[in-house]
């Protein structure tokens, strides 16, 4: 079977877009794009990218937690206890449950020196992006 340019064109471009699609969602380790957000930001506090991670909060949590400049140094060391000081290792998803709110996440961590702790977040969509609220 023989196509035209035009036809061959439009079927490469069509199998590119399906290949994309198929390969860019996952979230974390099976979870979905809530999750995989829980899980940048904890990458972001492993490699000390504080104000990255900082980004991930919602407008609101952000403005609890920070109310001012002295509120920077006290996030970073927060971090530091959080991540084992950047000895995180391993991060999984526990569950995920929708509500309200948004989705609220359980997830693990793995700690190099062989701890774990779990936590929940519930994370929302604002302007169109997953945003953490508080961390418990």
């Amino acid at each position: 079977m023989r196509f035209d340019s035009t036809t061959r064109a439009v079927l490469v471009t069509s199998f590119l877009a399906l290949a994309l699609a198929c390969g860019a969602g996952g979230g974390a380790e099976g979870g979905s794009d809530a999750a995989s957000t829980v899980r940048t930001f904890y990458d972001h506090l492993n490699a000390r990218r504080y104000d990255d991670a900082k980004a991930l909060y919602t407008e609101e949590t952000r403005a609890q937690i920070f109310p001012d400049a002295g509120a920077e140094e006290g996030f970073r060391n927060w971090a530091v206890v959080e991540t084992h000081k950047q000895g995180l290792k391993e991060f999984s998803i526990v569950s995920e449950t929708e509500n309200p709110d948004g989705i609220t996440i359980e997830f693990e961590l793995r700690f190099k020196d062989g701890e774990s702790s779990q936590r929940r977040v519930t994370v929302s969509e604002e302007d169109g992006v997953w945003r953490l609220g508080f961390i418990g």
